[in-house]
């Protein structure tokens, strides 16, 4: 059985998880900003698909050589949509994570980003640490229990994760006034998860808006 989940406040500090500091808030947002703002230039640059249920590509390199790939889904609603639902993923691996096993359970959700209706794009950065973090853009809040409801999602979220990463932040957000606005992600809440135990432990802080 898995515990309740502990209640963070903004500025609380665990000294056996560090992953946790409150510091970690500000350095995940700035680089959701980044990948926000590369994704603005693949569609300044691109033109956008005309075919419906399609996925595009894009596989970028930053100037620290790292591989930023992002991935879009519904391109009318990314120029639309006037405030956009954020989730930033930023896991913290295991040494003796299995690779393998996590490229396969993205080729199979790859496949399924079409059947997301509220999906609009996923981007995913790498960190010279060799670390990934995503950005997961949708069109509404109600995206975020579809995509939590996908079979092969809740899977490889049961099953993978603990086996790959020691611990993992999950960030809540908005972008509001959309895309192209000059506003900032506001962070609304983060979840903290730590497999390390034999028990998993939880967490969540709230952000005041």
């Amino acid at each position: 059985m898995t515990a309740p989940a502990v209640t963070l406040l903004p500025d609380q500090r665990l000294s056996d998880r560090s992953f946790t500091d409150p510091v970690w808030s500000t350095q995940d947002r700035a680089a959701l900003e980044l990948m926000a703002a590369r994704l603005r230039s693949v569609l300044r640059e691109e033109k956008p698909s005309v075919q419906a249920k399609r996925l595009d590509i894009f596989y970028l390199s930053e100037d620290d050589g790292c591989a930023h790939r992002v991935v879009i889904v519904n391109w009318a609603g990314l120029m639309a949509c006037e405030t956009l639902t954020v989730v930033g993923f930023f896991g913290q691996r295991r040494e003796d994570a299995d690779m393998q096993a996590t490229l396969m359970a993205d080729a199979v959700m790859l496949q399924q980003f079409t059947e997301q209706p509220h999906l609009l794009s996923y981007s995913s950065l790498q960190f010279p640490s060799g670390e990934w973090a995503n950005l997961v853009l949708f069109c509404s809040p109600e995206g975020i229990n579809h995509w939590g409801a996908n079979s092969y999602h809740s899977q490889a979220a049961r099953e993978i994760s603990p086996n790959y990463y020691n611990s993992i932040r999950l960030h809540n957000g908005a972008l509001e006034d959309g895309l192209w606005s000059a506003q900032p992600i506001r962070l609304q809440r983060t979840k903290y998860y730590d497999f390390r135990g034999e028990q998993l432990w939880h967490a969540v802080r709230e952000f005041t808006p």
